[in-house]
């Protein structure tokens, strides 16, 4: 799965976190039958909550992306699964 807003993304969820884990197999798969989860992330300050859908094989996978992008996260749960 090829993303063509990668390196503005990458800017962004930097922005957040600057100790955000990113890349192929770190924050994303680039497996073309990727599932779509839609994670539910909390933090620990008093933002509200974010939703970020994130492309992977499995569920664990998506956690550990998850886990990647946002290092600060309080919480992460799936919503919702899109698959393929």
């Amino acid at each position: 799965m090829s993303f063509k807003r990668d390196k503005p993304y990458k800017a962004m969820i930097a922005k957040i976190d600057p100790d955000a884990k990113l890349g192929v197999g770190t924050s994303r798969t680039d497996l073309v039958n990727a599932k779509k989860f839609l994670m539910l992330i909390t933090f620990a300050d008093e933002t509200r909550p974010m939703k970020d859908w994130i492309p992977a094989s499995s569920a664990k996978e998506a956690r550990r992306f998850a886990l990647n992008r946002y290092p600060k996260a309080l919480k992460i749960k799936i919503l919702q699964l899109k698959g393929r």
